[in-house]
């Protein structure tokens, strides 16, 4: 008998401290639960309020060094509407945010190189949303969004081995030529701009047709219609984290290498060992590549700083590295 009350004595017991322990757990979650919650409302809160100062926009503005007038209540409208627009796609702007630090710096240098507004980067994003692999399906490919019609008439090379539409530095040259001939064309970036999304004929047409000489009074296909206040809208938002994404530019900073291939085919994992890069790392830097080798010539890689000095070239006054070079008998 008294055993009996013994056992039920440690068994009450234990349940008893198996109770307390599982609701000291579930107390502890619950805990972390409510900071997660308070976070996440406090993160949407200033959203909220980042976007809402967004759209409450001044009487003007200046994108790529030209004034943009919104007294007109509809020119006005429009541009809240893509801005609006922008805050139900809070996840895509995180991925600009994270891939402008490795395209920004090419972009931004060969513009100013060009003698062309450092807000025209924007019209990268919204082509591709900085994806440099990105293909559309009228079969537009890169950051730039080259039709293969339009990358030849820009010397950009597709072959079987390279598209050079995916080409941080050769698409962005492109494109900055491509721009520059629009605006001699039009002396109107708006227009300029829609011209690179609709084309320059259809613009000109349009112009001649409906008399206007403005853009925003240019009735065009929906699409041609918002690409312009598209942009506006995306530099408008990303100009906020500007000082972040330099910041973290700086510390990955690609630079861009020189190789000449003297062999027929060089795999790239022989590039990858030699840069000591890991193999997938490469190809998200160099997304020219369509294949796993490198044909015969001499060709521009992107590779982070720090890892440029581990290929060391034959002759120190070359500004490149040779690969697959036959040593003299």
């Amino acid at each position: 008998m008294e055993n009996n009350t013994l056992k039920s004595g440690i068994i009450y017991f234990t349940a008893l401290l198996i109770l307390f322990f599982y609701t000291q757990n579930i107390q502890e979650k619950v805990d972390i639960l409510a900071k997660e919650n308070i976070s996440i409302q406090k993160e949407f809160s200033s959203i909220h309020t980042f976007f809402k100062e967004a759209i409450e926009l001044p009487n003007s503005i200046v994108f790529a060094g030209q004034t943009i007038q919104l007294t007109d209540p509809y020119i006005r409208e429009r541009l809240q509407r893509e801005i609006i627009n922008l805050q139900f796609y809070k996840n895509q702007l995180e991925l600009y945010k994270r891939r402008a630090k490795y395209f920004f710096p090419t972009i931004e240098y060969y513009l100013d190189f060009y003698g062309l507004p450092e807000d025209l980067k924007y019209l990268a994003v919204h082509e591709s949303a900085l994806n440099a692999k990105a293909r559309s399906k009228a079969n537009a490919v890169g950051l730039w969004q080259f039709m293969s019609y339009t990358a030849k008439a820009y010397d950009l090379n597709i072959d079987y081995y390279i598209d050079e539409r995916r080409h941080p530095i050769k698409s962005s040259i492109a494109a900055c030529k491509y721009l520059k001939k629009l605006h001699n064309e039009f002396q109107d970036w708006p227009l300029a701009i829609a011209s690179y999304n609709g084309g320059e004929t259809r613009i000109r047409r349009s112009m001649k047709n409906q008399e206007v000489t403005r853009y925003f009074d240019l009735s065009l296909p929906e699409e041609t219609e918002r690409y312009f206040f598209k942009i506006v809208a995306t530099s408008i938002i990303l100009k906020k984290f500007e000082a972040e994404i330099k910041r973290e530019s700086e510390l990955v900073h690609l630079e861009p290498v020189e190789i000449l291939v003297e062999q027929d085919l060089l795999e790239i994992k022989e590039l990858s060992q030699k840069f000591n890069i890991p193999y997938r790392t490469f190809f998200n830097f160099n997304p020219q590549f369509r294949r796993h080798l490198v044909p015969y010539g001499r060709h521009t890689l992107m590779i982070p700083r720090g890892h440029v000095q581990t290929v060391k070239t034959e002759k120190k006054e070359q500004s490149y590295y040779v690969f697959g070079k036959k040593e003299p008998d």
